[in-house]
């Protein structure tokens, strides 16, 4: 299953690109997808319209709205707001195996694989 992916604009456009060159993914940042002065809503629904997964920094706002919503896409929640481009490619990169084989439209996914419903804080673990 190919995973597309949609890197919100608390991560760096250029993790984007390389994990198209160089992983050959269907990755995409919001500032490319015209999407840069879009509220979180917007966001979410882009994503789940592209059928995309979301990786976002935004953890307590995007937990939030996929609660709200009964069909939400994928999110990667990376919580560790510090991370440098080379640890922030760490994460799609770990994630992307576990939410291909997760995918569905109702579940969110930290990078640890918890859900939200039973949602604990990973602090960056990529450990599937």
């Amino acid at each position: 299953m190919n995973v597309k992916l949609l890197l919100d604009e608390n991560l760096s456009p250029k993790v984007a690109e390389i994990l198209r060159n160089d992983d050959g993914l269907d990755a995409v940042h919001i500032r490319d997808s015209g999407l840069l002065e879009a509220t979180d809503p917007e966001v979410l629904e882009r994503a789940y319209t592209e059928d995309r997964v979301l990786a976002t920094k935004n953890v307590d706002d995007f937990v939030k709205l996929a609660r709200a919503r009964e069909l939400h896409p994928v999110i990667i929640l990376v919580e560790d707001g510090d991370l440098v481009r080379d640890e922030q490619l760490r994460v799609p990169r770990a994630s992307r195996l576990t939410a291909a084989a997760s995918i569905s439209r109702a579940r969110v996914v930290a990078s640890s694989t918890q859900t939200v419903p039973n949602y604990a804080p990973t602090h960056g673990s990529t450990t599937p």
